[in-house]
C-alpha cells in the first residue's frame, strides 16, 4: 500500500464504535507540583479534582511506583528504535497509564505523530511482577499502518473474545493528497508480552484517477483480508464490530512538557491518568 498522509480528521466508520478517531488528543498539561485544577481542565485533570480522595488499590499504587521511578526508560528519547527519529523533537507526543489488556499489570504508552505526513508512533511498556518495566514493542506499524492513531483518541471501545482476550477498536487515517484519503480500522491487544495489531477494515476514497487525468469521487471498501468488498458488506462489518463492543475506556494523556521543557510526571498525574481509562 501507498504511504498516505495523514488527514486532518479521520472519517468515522461508526461514531458509537470508534469516538476517538479524531486526530485531537485529550492532554494534561503536566505541573511540577500536583495534578492540574485550572479552568482548562481536560478529562484527566477533571477525574484527578473528583477522584482525589479516592484510594487506589495497593498493588496499582505500587506499579504507579514503579513506573514513576523508571521515567528515563519510558521518557522520550532522541531516537525511536528502528525509525532513526528524535522523539524529543515530534510534533505530538504524550504518556498514558492503561491496562489494555486487561490482566491487572499496567503499561505506560508513549504516543504521538512526526513528519509532515503525522504518521504515528506508539510505544508501550508494561509493569512485569518482578517489579520492573518490559518494553513490549519498538513501534507496531505495519504494511498497511504506520499504527493507530492513539495520541489523537479520546473514548474508544472494547470486546472481549471468546478466549478471554481483551480488544480496544483503534484507526489510522491517512491522506493521499489530491488523489484521495484512507481510513485503516484495526483491533488492538496485548498477548503474552506482545503487542497486537489486526486489521479488520478500511475504505479508499479515490478523488484523482492519474491514468486518466480526471477528477471524481468513488469509494473502495475492502475486509481485514485486504479483499474489496461492496459497500453493503463494509457496513455490514461495522454493524458486527459495533455489537461486541461491550464498554468504552478513555486515555488520561498527559503532556511530557511543562513551559517547553521536558519534565517527569508526578505520581498524581500516572495516578490521575489511571484513573480516566478505568472510568472511577
Amino acid at each position: 500500500m501507498k504511504s498516505y498522509r495523514k488527514t486532518a480528521m479521520c472519517i468515522l466508520l461508526c461514531s458509537s464504535l470508534l469516538t476517538g478517531c479524531t486526530k485531537e488528543a485529550d492532554i494534561t498539561e503536566i505541573s511540577t507540583e500536583s495534578a492540574p485544577t485550572t479552568t482548562e481542565e481536560t478529562t484527566t485533570t477533571e477525574e484527578t479534582t473528583t477522584n482525589e480522595t479516592v484510594d487506589l488499590p495497593d498493588e496499582i499504587d505500587e506499579q504507579l511506583q514503579i513506573i514513576y521511578d523508571n521515567y528515563e526508560t519510558w521518557m522520550l528519547q532522541p531516537a525511536i528504535p528502528n525509525y532513526d527519529m528524535d522523539e524529543q523533537s515530534l510534533q505530538i507526543a504524550n504518556y498514558a497509564v492503561t491496562d489494555l489488556d486487561g490482566d491487572g499489570m499496567l503499561e505506560v504508552i508513549k504516543s504521538g505523530s512526526a513528519g509532515t505526513a503525522l504518521n504515528s508512533r506508539n510505544i508501550i511498556y508494561e509493569v512485569t511482577e518482578e517489579g520492573t518495566l518490559e518494553l513490549l514493542n519498538e513501534d507496531f506499524a505495519t504494511e498497511w499502518s504506520s499504527g493507530p492513531d492513539l495520541w489523537s483518541m479520546d473514548e474508544f471501545g472494547y470486546y472481549t473474545d471468546e478466549n478471554g482476550t481483551r480488544w480496544n477498536i483503534t484507526c489510522d487515517c491517512y491522506s493521499d493528497g489530491v488523489y484521495g484519503s484512507t481510513n485503516i480500522y484495526t483491533r488492538m491487544s496485548i498477548e503474552d508480552g506482545v503487542v497486537i495489531e489486526e486489521l479488520y477494515s478500511h475504505r479508499y476514497i479515490v478523488t484523482y484517477d492519474e491514468e486518466t487525468d480526471t477528477y471524481g469521487e468513488a469509494e473502495l471498501y475492502f475486509d481485514g483480508d485486504e479483499n474489496e468488498i461492496t459497500e453493503e458488506e463494509y457496513n455490514s462489518l461495522a454493524v458486527e464490530y459495533e455489537d461486541l463492543v461491550e464498554g468504552t475506556s478513555i486515555f488520561g494523556w498527559i503532556s511530557p512538557r511543562v513551559d517547553g521543557e521536558l519534565t517527569q510526571p508526578t505520581l498524581d498525574q500516572l495516578a490521575a491518568s489511571y484513573r480516566t481509562f478505568i472510568g472511577s
